[in-house]
């Protein structure tokens, strides 16, 4: 039997074929719109990460999008109460901090997650040059 290769490209335009939102060109604007898109708009980019100091993560693309992609994050971590928020998002990558709640009487606020291991996935528009 002969080997078929199918390209990522290929294989997104079979399973995105609609993105719904503010914009079909920011993927990350709010909106109810449906955009249609084609092999030629998507690109999707995953990897996976390990939290540092005060719990900080910072992704860079290996390839800017041409706007804000849609970013989704999972965080694992063995620290009860652990959880992960986004700071901010650019074409380029993004930054987020993997925290707990403080457990101290008195005190409210989170402490960083050192060394939570976070899966992260971007789709978004492809560069247009």
């Amino acid at each position: 039997m002969a080997e078929t290769k199918v390209t990522a490209s290929e294989l997104l335009n079979g399973n995105v074929r609609m993105i719904q939102g503010g914009s079909d060109t920011d993927w990350s604007a709010p909106g109810t719109t449906n955009w249609e898109v084609t092999t030629t708009d998507i690109m999707l980019q995953e990897g996976v990460i390990a939290s540092v100091s005060g719990g900080s993560i910072s992704v860079t693309f290996p390839i800017a999008f041409d706007n804000i992609p849609r970013v989704q994050m999972t965080l694992n971590s063995n620290v009860t109460g652990s959880s992960l928020r986004k700071i901010e998002e650019t074409k380029t990558g993004f930054t987020a901090i993997a925290e707990r709640p403080l457990l101290s009487v008195g005190i409210l606020g989170f402490t960083g997650v050192v060394g939570a291991t976070i899966t992260w996935s971007a789709k978004g528009r492809r560069p247009t040059s």
